[in-house]
């Protein structure tokens, strides 16, 4: 199914850059290595930077592959998901295959150059 892609307002101009605001639900069956995601297609060309942010706690983290154009979705060991009263468990690892990440949503600004 993939990502749920909502654009929140207007796109944001000033001088030579954009901004635009999305929100990003992933859905219920992750695949490994990411879902496809190409930030140009949000912007007014080319991609100059982008910010995510949780919507709520979720255990989840959002990371943007622009090499590979697949936004990846990564967690902590299993238990610690959404518990930062928790100590760090080292690095974050991927979700699994077919996780599901239904609950898994982001604001994502993504500002492009004109």
């Amino acid at each position: 199914m993939g990502l749920t892609i909502v654009q929140d307002g207007r796109a944001e101009v000033s001088g030579s850059t954009s901004k635009v605001h999305l929100t990003v639900t992933f859905d219920s069956s992750y695949p490994t290595g990411g879902e496809a995601f190409d930030a140009d297609d949000y912007g007014f060309g080319r991609m100059v930077s982008i910010s995510i942010a949780n919507k709520a706690a979720n255990g989840f983290v959002a990371s943007y592959d622009a090499a590979n154009k697949k936004m990846m979705l990564f967690e902590g060991r299993p238990g610690d998901a959404g518990n930062p009263a928790l100590p760090a468990a080292g690095a974050l690892q991927q979700a699994g295959n077919t996780r599901d990440a239904s609950a898994a949503v982001f604001y994502v600004t993504i500002t492009s150059r004109r």
